[in-house]
């Protein structure tokens, strides 16, 4: 059985917090040692309700640095697309393009996916010279 293992830290004016995913429960750590576990439905509830009371307040959330990816997260333009697009036309491969564009493997296939420049999620992963 698969069990989903996930965290992340980020800092927030000067201090520094975590969250983790082990299976199906969540725990948040709060800088003063605080600690919040609740099964992942519940955290999901809270999000949405969240949401909903801070509506557009809410603050941004960090940017995650991803090694290797120093693009990922931001936002794609026509002009990206279309060099993304013409680039895997000229049998570029996954990891040279994720390289070439400072994006994760999988930010690149999903963006040759939405594009309608492949249509198999597994042709796109591993199609050298497609």
């Amino acid at each position: 059985m698969l069990v989903l293992r996930k965290s992340i830290e980020w800092e927030m004016n000067g201090k520094r917090f975590l969250f983790l995913v082990d299976g199906a429960n969540g725990e948040f750590r709060a800088p003063n040692g605080q600690r919040l576990a609740l099964d992942l439905d519940t955290w999901r509830s809270l999000a949405f309700g969240l949401h909903e009371v801070l509506g557009g307040n809410s603050p941004k959330a960090p940017k995650v640095s991803i090694p290797g990816a120093p693009n990922a997260g931001q936002p794609w333009t026509d002009a990206l697309d279309a060099e993304l697009s013409s680039r895997w036309r000229q049998c570029a491969d996954v990891a040279t393009l994720a390289k070439e564009f400072g994006r994760t493997d999988k930010s690149i296939v999903a963006r040759l996916l939405r594009l309608g420049v492949v249509v198999d999620h597994d042709r796109a992963s591993t199609a050298p010279g497609h």
